[in-house]
C-alpha cells in the first residue's frame, strides 16, 4: 500500500483542540491515530463538506485559521468542489439516495447534508431537519486535503 487517504464529513479534523467547537473531537482523534499508526510512506487527510458540522459547534473562521496554519507549515495541498453537474457530483449524489434508500432506519447526518450542498441547498434544509433538529449552514462542498 502506497498511501492511505482519511476523509472527514466536515471539517472538524482540522482542529487543534482549543477551539470554542469541537465538533465530534474522538471519532476524529481515533481515525487519527488510527493512520498515524500505519506503516504506509503517505497520509493524507481530505475533509469533504466545508460548514456541514456546523451543527456540532465547529466555527469555521477558525478552520481557515487552522487551514492558514497548515498552509504556512508546507501541509495543505489545496481544495477543490465537486458539483452536481460533474461524474463525481452526479455519483455522490446516486450512492447517497441508494445508502438511504437501503438504510432508512440509519440516516447519516454528514452525508446527507454533503448531498444537499451538492443539490445547491442551503441553510436549513428540511430533511436535515428532521434528523437532527438545529440549523444547519451547508456552506460548501468544498473538500480540504491536508497531509
Amino acid at each position: 500500500m502506497d498511501a492511505v487517504v482519511l476523509v472527514d464529513g466536515g471539517t472538524d479534523i482540522l482542529m487543534r483542540g482549543d477551539e470554542a467547537g469541537l465538533g465530534t473531537p474522538a471519532e476524529d482523534m481515533t481515525s487519527l491515530a488510527a493512520a498515524h499508526a500505519l506503516d504506509v510512506p503517505e497520509k493524507i487527510v481530505a475533509c469533504l463538506g466545508f460548514g456541514v458540522d456546523a451543527y456540532h459547534g465547529v466555527n469555521h473562521v477558525q478552520v481557515l485559521e487552522n487551514l492558514a496554519a497548515l498552509e504556512r507549515d508546507g501541509a495543505y495541498l489545496g481544495a477543490l468542489s465537486v458539483s452536481r453537474s460533474t461524474k463525481a457530483g452526479a455519483l455522490h449524489l446516486d450512492a447517497v439516495a441508494h445508502a438511504q434508500a437501503e438504510l432508512p432506519a440509519y440516516p447519516s447526518i454528514v452525508n446527507g447534508s454533503i448531498a444537499a450542498a451538492v443539490r445547491g441547498e442551503f441553510g436549513e434544509h428540511p430533511a436535515q431537519i428532521a434528523l437532527f433538529p438545529h440549523k444547519l449552514h451547508l456552506v460548501t462542498t468544498l473538500s480540504r486535503c491536508v497531509s
